[in-house]
């Protein structure tokens, strides 16, 4: 289990509470990618290494994606379902419908701060 730290701060006579990580321990965050209409949207996102992604597919047909990189390959969504990738490795990950290469984006996987 991960300790907490609380920080406490006075602003204008009351105390405002805020629970954070210790420094150096990233909280893994959740990002959406959504496909629809023939695009995802957002096409390009940052994250940190050990952040979650969901690709959800929210159009009526299924859509097959991949990385270019084979950092997940031909990752079956379902009609309004998701699936989630946890990236661990830095660097810069290029995905795309298998049945159209023009339907794509970037994901940008920086170091922990």
């Amino acid at each position: 289990l991960l300790g907490f730290v609380t920080a406490v701060f006075f602003l204008r006579d009351r105390a405002v509470m805020i629970d954070k990580p210790p420094a150096g321990i990233h909280t893994p965050r959740t990002f959406t990618i959504t496909y629809d209409k023939g695009f995802f949207s957002p096409t390009n996102i940052r994250v940190t290494a050990g952040d979650i992604v969901i690709f959800r597919n929210s159009s009526p047909t299924i859509v097959t994606i991949s990385s270019t990189d084979e950092t997940f390959t031909d990752i079956v969504i379902a009609s309004n379902t998701q699936v989630s990738h946890n990236f661990q490795t830095v660097g810069i990950f290029h995905y795309q419908n298998v049945r159209n290469e023009h339907e794509s984006g970037n994901i940008n996987v920086r170091p922990t701060p």
